[in-house]
C-alpha cells in the first residue's frame, strides 16, 4: 500500500513538472526526402479527455508523398496504431490533396509539409502510463519513387488532474491549420519527369542489351546463335526457335518482376543481385557454370539445350529446347548486373505492378533481341561466319575459356561469403551511417562505393579506377573521404541507404559535397570520374 502512494505521488510531481514545460515533439524520424514529428495536444493523459495526435510531415523539394487513398496510382499513405486495450482511434483526417500528374494518370499525395490528426480516446483504469505504437509507410516521389516506412513506440504518464494543452502545441496546430482549410498550388510536373520515365524504358532496354556481353552470358548466347547456322536455308524452323526463345526470356523477366514484387509488398527490400548474397545460390550457380565449362570442353556429354545433338531434333523439341534455352539463360544471367540495370530496377521496385512489369518487359526485350534477330535472319549469319565445320568445335573450346573464369569468380565469391572478408582496403574505410552523416554535415566531402564482390561491373570499376594509385592520390589531396558499403553479404543498414537512394542493387556511387549528395553514372573512366568530383 505505502509503495503504491509512493507511485502516486512522484506521479503526481511528474504531471506537476510537465505542466510548466513546453511539449515537444513525442516521436521524430529524420530522413531524406521526409521527415516526421509526431505530436500530442497535453504531456500526459487524462480518462475524461480526449487525446490528440498530429502528425507532421517535412517533404523535401521536389518530392511529393501519395494520399491514403488506396484506389490511388503507387502506394498509398498508411498510418497504423497500436494502442492498449480499450483505447479507440477516431477522427482521424488529412490535410488536403494535390494533384500530381503521371504517366498512368493523375496521382493525389502532398508536397511540401503535410499534416494527419486523430482523437485518441482513452480507458478509464489505473495504470501508470499508456503505451502507443504507430507504424507508418509512405511513397515519396520525384523522378523516382522510394518506397519508406517508419515505426515509433512512445508512453504518455496517466494524470488525476486535467490537463492542458502546451505552447508549442498551439504553434503546431496553426501551422497545420491551413492545410486543412485549403490545399497549397499543385506541384507542376515538368517533362523531365515524363523524360525520365522513357528514360528508365531506355535504361531497362540498354541494360538488357549490355547484360548479353557479361562473361557468364556471351558464351551461352554465342554457341546458340551458331548452332542457327544449319537453320540459314530452313527459316520457319529458325524462327520459329528464336520466337520460343523469345517467350522463354519475356516469361522468365515478368515472373521474376511478380516475386519481386510480392516480396517488396511484403515488406522485404530485394532487387536484382540479392540471391547472390546467399552461398548457397553462389555454389549452385558454380555447379552448373562448371559443368558447362566441362561440356564446352567436350569433357563431359550431355544433351542438354545448348549441345549439337539438340539442334538435330526434330523441329518441335527445337522451339521446346529454344523456350527453355531463353528460361536458363535468365537464371544464368542472374550472376552478372549490367550498367544501367540499377537505376531501372532501383524504380521499377518503388512503382506499382504495371510500372513493375512494364520495365522488367523492356529489360527482356533487350536481352532476348540479339538472339530473336539472329533467328529472324539466319541467311545473314551464314554470309558472316563461317559454312559449319571443325572450326565450330574449336569456337566452343574457346568459350570455355570466360566460363572458366567465371567458374573461378563464383569460388572467390563463395569463399569470400563463407570466410566473410570484406571488399575494404586500407585506402577506404568501412561503411558507418553515423560517421558519414557526421562528415556530411561538416561539410566534407564524401564518396560511397556501394559494392559487392558477386558484382563483375563493381569489381572493374574498383580494378580500374577507384582502387588506382592515380585515384587514391587525387582523394587525399582534394580531401574526398572514402566509404565502402561491402553488400557481398546480407546488411540491413547497407539495404536501408540503398534504398534511401531510390536503389535496392549495386553498384552504386554517390558523392556529397556541400551536404548534398550526387549519384554518380555506373560506369566511368578514370577522368570521367575526376571531372565529376572536381
Amino acid at each position: 500500500m505505502l509503495k503504491r502512494w509512493i507511485k502516486l505521488i512522484v506521479l503526481c510531481f511528474t504531471v506537476v513538472f510537465m505542466h510548466g514545460a513546453a511539449l515537444a515533439a513525442v516521436a521524430v524520424h529524420n530522413s531524406f526526402p521526409v521527415k516526421l514529428a509526431v505530436y500530442t495536444n497535453t504531456p500526459a493523459i487524462n480518462f475524461q479527455q480526449n487525446l490528440s495526435i498530429l502528425i507532421a510531415f517535412d517533404i523535401a523539394e521536389p518530392w511529393h508523398i501519395l494520399s491514403s487513398d488506396a484506389n490511388n496510382i503507387g502506394l498509398p499513405t498508411k498510418i497504423v496504431w497500436k494502442l492498449p486495450a480499450g483505447y479507440k482511434i477516431s477522427d482521424e483526417k488529412w490535410s488536403q490533396e494535390q494533384e500530381f500528374p503521371s504517366e498512368f494518370g493523375p496521382q493525389y499525395g502532398f508536397s511540401g509539409k503535410a499534416f494527419y490528426q486523430a482523437e485518441i480516446i482513452p480507458e478509464g483504469n489505473q495504470r501508470l502510463k499508456a503505451d502507443f505504437s504507430v507504424d507508418i509507410s509512405w511513397q515519396a516521389c520525384s523522378e523516382e519513387c522510394l518506397q519508406q516506412e517508419s515505426s515509433f513506440n512512445f508512453s504518455l504518464p496517466i494524470s488525476i488532474e486535467n490537463v492542458f494543452p502546451s505552447a508549442e502545441w498551439a504553434e503546431v496546430q496553426a501551422l497545420a491549420k491551413p492545410y486543412f482549410e485549403k490545399a497549397p498550388q499543385p506541384q507542376a510536373m515538368t517533362s523531365e519527369n515524363d523524360i525520365s520515365f522513357w528514360g528508365i524504358l531506355l535504361m531497362a532496354f540498354v541494360g538488357g542489351l549490355i547484360l548479353n556481353l557479361m562473361p557468364c552470358v556471351l558464351p551461352i548466347l554465342s554457341l546458340k546463335i551458331v548452332s542457327l547456322l544449319p537453320s540459314s536455308t530452313d527459316f520457319k524452323k529458325a524462327r520459329l526457335e528464336a520466337l520460343a526463345y523469345f517467350a522463354g526470356v519475356m516469361v522468365s523477366f515478368v515472373i521474376m518482376a511478380l516475386i519481386l514484387f510480392v516480396l517488396r509488398k511484403s515488406g522485404e527490400a530485394i532487387g536484382w543481385g540479392h540471391q547472390l548474397q546467399s552461398p548457397w545460390f553462389i555454389g549452385f550457380l558454380l555447379i552448373i557454370f562448371l559443368f558447362l565449362t566441362l561440356m564446352f570442353l567436350d569433357l563431359v556429354s550431355f544433351d542438354f539445350v545448348f549441345s549439337s545433338k539438340t539442334n538435330r531434333l526434330s523441329s518441335q523439341k527445337g522451339w521446346k529446347g529454344a523456350f527453355f534455352t531463353g528460361i536458363f539463360s535468365v537464371l544464368v544471367a542472374s550472376s552478372c548486373s549490367a550498367p544501367f540495370m540499377g537505376a531501372a530496377i532501383g524504380y521499377t521496385l518503388m512503382q506499382p505492378l504495371s510500372v513493375c512489369l512494364l520495365v522488367f518487359m523492356c529489360l527482356g526485350f533487350g536481352y532476348a533481341l540479339p538472339f530473336t534477330l539472329a533467328g529472324f535472319f539466319p541467311a545473314f549469319l551464314s554470309r558472316v561466319l563461317p559454312r559449319p565445320g571443325k572450326w565450330m568445335l574449336t569456337f566452343k573450346k574457346i568459350l570455355a575459356i570466360p566460363m572458366a573464369l567465371t567458374c573461378l569468380w563464383l569460388g572467390w565469391v563463395l569463399y569470400a561469403q563463407l570466410s566473410f572478408s570484406s571488399l575494404h582496403n586500407q585506402h577506404w574505410k568501412a561503411y558507418d551511417e553515423s560517421e558519414i552523416a557526421s562528415s556530411v554535415a561538416a561539410g566534407d566531402k564524401v564518396l560511397i562505393d556501394f559494392s559487392a564482390k558477386w558484382c563483375l561491373t563493381c569489381l572493374a570499376n574498383e580494378k580500374m579506377v577507384l582502387d588506382t594509385n592515380e585515384f587514391i592520390s587525387f582523394a587525399k589531396k582534394n580531401g574526398i573521404k572514402l566509404y565502402r558499403a561491402d553488400w557481398t553479404h546480407k546488411n540491413p543498414e547497407i539495404t536501408q541507404a540503398l534504398v534511401s537512394f531510390g536503389r535496392n542493387s549495386v553498384p552504386l556511387y554517390v558523392f556529397y559535397q556541400n551536404g548534398k549528395p550526387n549519384i554518380l553514372p555506373q560506369l566511368f573512366t578514370f577522368n570521367q570520374l575526376i571531372d565529376l568530383l572536381k
